[in-house]
């Protein structure tokens, strides 16, 4: 397999292997979307990334009994990118205690429309199907552990 990089490629494949995924790119694929998508199924196991989507939104975000965080993206996106490290990584600081998972507002804009979202990103908090909190803009880990911990059960 041929990989053809360009500049703007670079900076992909740098969060690309910040995040811990090695494997080649399919030419023309953008890295978000191999991150989100990498090994994914409904079933999202404890301190997993996972995608959703009009199907499994009810499933995922409405009916889920602890806090909520959704990542609204697009693969355009730069500061998309920028944060979805730091999404990775709550992730897995919060295993168990927040489902973490990305709506990619380009395959379905009409949660991202729903939720009144005009810019991207965006992570929105929610809780027991309840929008609880939305932070717009590629922000700080700092910033998204403060605004998560507010809505965690103690």
């Amino acid at each position: 397999m041929r990989l053809q990089v360009s500049p703007g490629r670079c900076t992909f494949l740098c969060i690309l292997k910040v995040c811990g995924y090695t494997e080649a790119l399919i030419e023309g694929q953008a890295v978000h979307d191999q991150i989100v998508t990498h090994g994914l199924e409904s079933d999202i196991s404890v301190g997993s990334m996972g995608a959703v989507n009009e199907a499994t939104w009810k499933e995922l975000v409405l009916d889920y009994d602890i806090p909520v965080l959704v990542d609204f993206w697009a693969p355009w996106c730069g500061p998309c990118r920028m944060i979805a490290p730091l999404v990775d990584e709550l992730t897995k600081l919060y295993a168990g205690r927040v489902r973490c998972l990305k709506r990619n507002i380009d395959e379905s804009p009409n949660k991202a429309t729903e939720y009144g979202i005009r810019s991207i990103p965006t992570v929105l908090i929610l809780k027991k199907g309840e929008k609880k909190d939305a932070i717009v803009g590629a922000v700080s880990k700092a910033t998204l552990v403060a605004t998560v911990e507010k809505y965690l059960d103690r």
